[in-house]
C-alpha cells in the first residue's frame, strides 16, 4: 500500500521553519565577515577535526572507585561527572574567541574589541 500512494502537496505545513527564506546558501550572505565566518565554521565542522576543548578523560580508577562503586565519598567533587554535568552535551560555540592583536585592531591599538565577532545563530537552549 505504501508504494501505491501518490505524493500530495501540503501547503499548510512549513517544512523549513528554521531556515531563512532569503539566504538559502552561504554565498547569498551579504555581510562579508559573516559569510567568511559561516563558511570556515561549516568546513571545520564537516572535516571532523578535533574540537577546541576536548571531552575530559575519565580515568580507569575514577570509573571503578567513583562511578561504578562510589567508594570515595569524601573526595572533593571537581570533575564534570561528579558535578552532575553531561560531558558529551557540548555546543559548537564553546571555544576560545579569536584574538585581534593590538596593531591590527580596526579602531586603533587601544580600541575595545579584543576578539573577532562570531556569527552563530541565536538559538534558545531548553
Amino acid at each position: 500500500m505504501f508504494y501505491i500512494n501518490t505524493p500530495k502537496k501540503r501547503d499548510e505545513v512549513n517544512l523549513k521553519p528554521y531556515l531563512c527564506p532569503t539566504e538559502t546558501r552561504v554565498a547569498d550572505i551579504e555581510d562579508e565577515n559573516r559569510r567568511i565566518f559561516m563558511e570556515q565554521a561549516y568546513k571545520h565542522f564537516v572535516s571532523n577535526r578535533p574540537r577546541h576543548r576536548l571531552v575530559p578523560e575519565v580515568y580507569q580508577w575514577e570509573k571503578i572507585f567513583k562511578i561504578d562503586h562510589k567508594t570515595r565519598p569524601m573526595d572533593a567533587k571537581r570533575r564534570p561527572f561528579e558535578l552532575g554535568e553531561n560531558m558529551y552535551n557540548r555546543r559548537l560555540d564553546e571555544h576560545a574567541l579569536k584574538y585581534i592583536p593590538r596593531a591590527v585592531r580596526p579602531g586603533g591599538p587601544k580600541s575595545r574589541p579584543k576578539f573577532e565577532a562570531t556569527y552563530y545563530p541565536n538559538v534558545r537552549r531548553q
